[in-house]
């Protein structure tokens, strides 16, 4: 239990609990009714709540940012009846110093002009009730594509999946410019899952080995203040069975049979050559053993030997080429630029183990992300990386850069001298159509930069529109 306080009527008591979500002692008869994420509150955690009077709003303080609600709505759900508890979360991309708040009693507090005054980890947050900063545009939602064992497939009305398909990803996304990253979804495939799957702010739907048949997926989209799309977007999917499963299947392993008895016959006739292809073949073998080694020598000289991405090398040759390609086909060409936040302070506190070890598998979680989406991934220097995606829109690159952001951070690699902990990563983004690779790389840069001084572990963009300088004033320890 982390606070108690009176409510505005005098005949309760508002108790905010770690873990155990909202509850509230009814003076006349003692009873305790609470609320948790399973009712549709924001968080399990409750610091302290500010009850701003009858008809008004409950403000209940986390460690996740400052969660307002209809007082009405409260009391309705804790009464057991059916009440929507959607709020506003305030958080620092509302101007709050940190979204951490202060879990020592009193945290917050309700001010004779109305505002409410919250204490949090980083200074002090005041929030004014009347200032009207709710999104209420519902976000559009739509299905982008499909990848059926690793290829991509357009996603329109109906989707044909092969016999034998062994995995399934469904890529989905909503247009939500104000906090894009808040954006949450939930989906259900009808046919196969029992209920409404909440992603939170996952955007794929992955399922493996379907049964033939058709399907319905459908995705709703919620924007960072619980407004959801208007309406949902639809796909059919079509899983076509395999041959064994088909009215045929009998024939054709009648056939089989058949071209089982010509083969026996065969294999008396082959033999007959099997000692003239021998030494043809002990030939190639040799030709084609010298050739894969040279190409893996060749190889071995594009390869970073700390994570295993591409070098420098290989990514300015790369990115030469495809710059004049995008030119010549006016088609777009998007940058990514990721660096470790405070790498250096990882080296200096954990040594520089732990800090090749952080490089390898931030890589890694880069090539998976990259194996599925295309493009070249490569070390850019230092603890910096680059992502060159070809054919890919500034917005559709800075969307796979909040995606590989989230992972990263997800990841739990360990770093004690950070404030979460874990090794965090900041991102620039880039596009243009007739740009030069001095030009994407200094949009990249610029937008990098913005990412590290807007306070890291966040991603910027930047359209490429003429050549410029690297930015200066990047902090020294990398990040």
């Amino acid at each position: 239990m982390f606070s108690l306080k009176m409510d505005a009527e005098g005949k309760g008591v508002w108790i905010g609990t770690s873990g155990g979500g909202l509850a509230r002692l009814d003076l006349a008869n003692g009873s305790v009714r609470s609320l948790t994420r399973r009712d549709g509150l924001y968080d399990d955690v409750v610091f302290e709540v500010v009850d701003a009077g009858i008809g008004a709003d409950l403000w209940l303080t986390s460690n996740r940012g400052v969660y307002r609600v209809n007082r009405d709505r409260v009391l309705a759900a804790m009464m057991g009846k059916k009440s929507d508890l959607t709020g506003t979360v305030y958080g620092m991309i509302d101007g709050m110093p940190s979204a951490e708040c202060n879990g020592a009693f009193p945290g917050a507090m309700r001010s004779r002009d109305g505002r409410i005054w919250i204490a949090t980890s980083r200074g002090l947050a005041v929030i004014d009730p009347n200032a009207n900063v709710r999104n209420e545009v519902p976000p559009p939602v739509r299905v982008e594509e499909a990848l059926i064992d690793g290829g991509v497939r357009a996603a329109g009305d109906a989707l044909r999946v092969p016999p034998g398909s062994q995995r399934l990803e469904l890529r989905y996304t909503a247009l939500s410019l104000r906090a894009p990253e808040l954006v949450t979804f939930r989906y259900l495939l009808e046919g196969y899952d029992r209920g409404w799957v909440e992603a939170g702010t996952n955007r794929v739907a992955t399922y493996t080995k379907l049964a033939p048949g058709s399907y319905t997926f459908r995705v709703i989209a919620t924007n960072e203040d619980g407004v959801r799309s208007g309406s949902e977007a639809r796909l059919v999917v079509v899983v076509e069975p395999q041959w064994f499963e088909t009215w045929w299947s009998r024939l054709l392993g009648l056939a089989l049979l058949a071209a089982a008895v010509w083969g026996i016959v065969r294999l008396r006739l082959a033999a007959l050559h099997a000692r003239h292809a021998e030494l043809e073949a002990l030939v190639a073998e040799r030709t084609s053993s010298l050739a894969v080694a040279n190409e893996r020598l060749s190889g071995l000289s594009y390869l970073d030997g700390l994570t295993g991405v591409a070098n420098r090398r290989r990514f300015d040759e790369a990115l030469e080429v495809a710059c004049a390609s995008a030119n010549e086909r006016n088609e777009p060409l998007s940058l990514i630029l990721l660096d470790l936040d405070h790498f250096k302070k990882l080296n200096d506190s954990q040594g520089h183990q732990d800090g090749d070890e952080a490089l390898r598998s931030v890589a890694a979680l880069l090539a998976g992300q990259t194996k599925s989406r295309g493009g070249l991934a490569a070390r850019f220097g230092g603890e910096e990386f680059a992502w060159l995606l070809p054919g890919v829109t500034l917005n559709e690159a800075k969307a796979e850069a909040e995606t590989l952001r989230t992972k990263i951070r997800d990841a739990g690699i360990r770093h004690a001298a950070a404030e979460q902990g874990v090794v965090t990563a900041s991102f620039g983004v880039s596009a243009g159509a007739g740009m030069t690779p001095p030009a994407l790389v200094a949009a990249a840069d610029a937008a990098l930069y913005r990412a590290k001084s807007g306070g890291r572990d966040r991603v910027e963009a930047e359209e490429c529109r003429a050549s410029r300088p690297r930015p200066s004033g990047v902090p020294p320890d990398g990040g």
